[in-house]
Protein backbone atom coordinates (compact mmCIF):
# COMPACT_ATOMS: atom_id res chain seq x y z
CA UNK A 1 0.00 0.00 0.00
CA UNK A 2 1.14 3.36 -0.99
CA UNK A 3 2.35 5.96 1.16
CA UNK A 4 2.10 4.11 4.52
CA UNK A 5 -1.62 3.53 4.34
CA UNK A 6 -3.16 0.70 5.68
CA UNK A 7 -6.61 -0.97 4.71
CA UNK A 8 -9.73 0.34 6.78
CA UNK A 9 -10.18 -2.83 8.46
CA UNK A 10 -8.02 -5.88 8.52
CA UNK A 11 -8.18 -9.24 10.34
CA UNK A 12 -6.24 -12.84 9.81
CA UNK A 13 -7.05 -15.58 11.54
CA UNK A 14 -3.17 -15.91 12.03
CA UNK A 15 -3.34 -12.53 14.44
CA UNK A 16 -2.85 -12.42 18.06
CA UNK A 17 -6.20 -11.15 18.63
CA UNK A 18 -9.38 -12.35 19.62
CA UNK A 19 -12.40 -12.57 17.29
CA UNK A 20 -13.86 -9.74 19.19
CA UNK A 21 -10.67 -7.39 18.76
CA UNK A 22 -11.43 -5.45 15.68
CA UNK A 23 -9.55 -2.92 14.81
CA UNK A 24 -11.02 0.44 12.25
CA UNK A 25 -9.88 3.78 10.84
CA UNK A 26 -11.63 6.78 10.74
CA UNK A 27 -11.74 8.24 7.35
CA UNK A 28 -11.06 12.07 6.33
CA UNK A 29 -14.64 12.89 6.96
CA UNK A 30 -14.89 10.69 10.02
CA UNK A 31 -16.63 7.77 9.36
CA UNK A 32 -15.49 4.05 9.87
CA UNK A 33 -16.59 0.69 8.50
CA UNK A 34 -17.79 -1.75 10.99
CA UNK A 35 -16.73 -5.16 9.76
CA UNK A 36 -18.85 -8.17 8.62
CA UNK A 37 -18.78 -10.41 11.75
CA UNK A 38 -19.16 -7.33 13.78
CA UNK A 39 -22.48 -6.21 11.85
CA UNK A 40 -23.59 -9.55 11.98
CA UNK A 41 -23.25 -10.13 15.95
CA UNK A 42 -24.98 -6.99 16.41
CA UNK A 43 -27.82 -7.93 13.83
CA UNK A 44 -27.08 -4.39 11.91
CA UNK A 45 -27.45 -4.03 8.51
CA UNK A 46 -27.58 -0.38 5.87
CA UNK A 47 -29.87 2.04 7.45
CA UNK A 48 -29.83 0.48 11.40
CA UNK A 49 -29.62 3.77 13.42
CA UNK A 50 -26.73 3.14 16.17
CA UNK A 51 -26.45 4.70 19.49
CA UNK A 52 -22.98 4.82 21.09
CA UNK A 53 -23.34 4.88 24.94
CA UNK A 54 -20.51 5.94 27.62
CA UNK A 55 -20.03 3.17 30.29
CA UNK A 56 -19.14 3.75 33.64
CA UNK A 57 -15.66 2.92 33.06
CA UNK A 58 -15.06 5.57 30.26
CA UNK A 59 -15.60 2.73 27.30
CA UNK A 60 -17.84 2.86 24.46
CA UNK A 61 -20.55 0.67 23.68
CA UNK A 62 -22.21 0.20 20.29
CA UNK A 63 -25.48 -0.31 20.92
CA UNK A 64 -28.32 -0.80 17.26
CA UNK A 65 -31.35 1.61 18.47
CA UNK A 66 -34.50 2.79 17.00
CA UNK A 67 -35.61 6.10 16.69
CA UNK A 68 -39.27 6.54 18.12
CA UNK A 69 -41.57 9.64 17.20
CA UNK A 70 -42.51 12.41 19.63
CA UNK A 71 -45.88 12.19 19.31
CA UNK A 72 -45.55 8.04 19.76
CA UNK A 73 -43.99 8.01 22.96
CA UNK A 74 -46.52 7.27 24.75
CA UNK A 75 -47.19 4.20 23.31
CA UNK A 76 -43.45 2.59 23.95
CA UNK A 77 -44.24 3.60 27.92
CA UNK A 78 -44.91 1.04 30.31
CA UNK A 79 -48.66 2.58 30.50
CA UNK A 80 -48.82 3.04 27.14
CA UNK A 81 -48.13 -1.25 26.42
CA UNK A 82 -50.73 -1.81 29.11
CA UNK A 83 -53.77 -0.54 28.09
CA UNK A 84 -52.71 -1.85 24.25
CA UNK A 85 -52.53 -5.10 26.06
CA UNK A 86 -56.05 -4.96 27.37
Amino acid sequence: MANGTFPLWYYSPEDSHAPHDWLSAVDPKGRTTLPREMRKQLGVSEGTQLRIDVTDTGSFEIVPSVSIPVDQLYYHSPEGRARLER
